[in-house]
This record gives structure tokens, sequence and C-alpha cells, in this order.
């Protein structure tokens, strides 16, 4: 259990002080599965792969 005073924010136990400084995660950490970052890789080279000759996509 964290314990903290209103007044200065002091934690009173050391688990409530070390979480403080352990990294966040974003919503990007969260919710973006692999599959769409390989998703949007691929349709980055298939765009630069029809610029390159000329094709409109």
């Amino acid at each position: 259990m964290t314990v903290k005073n209103g007044k200065n924010g002091k934690y009173y136990d050391y688990d409530g002080f070390v979480e403080k400084f352990k990294p966040k995660k974003t919503t990007d950490d969260c919710y973006t599965p692999p599959e769409v970052y390989d998703v949007v890789l691929y349709i980055l080279v298939l765009s630069k792969l029809c610029m390159s000759r000329g094709i409109g996509v």
C-alpha cells in the first residue's frame, strides 16, 4: 500500500517511492500489435516501389 502525504507529496513506503521511477507505457506500447507495424511498412515499401516505376498508388 502506498501512503502519500497530501501536503508535499512524499512517499512513506519504499514501494511507492520506487513506483514513481518506473517507465510508464504509452498507448502505442499497450495497444498497437506488431502486425499493424508490418502492414504500414509493407505499404510504405510498396508505394516507394510503385513511385520508382512511375505507377500511381
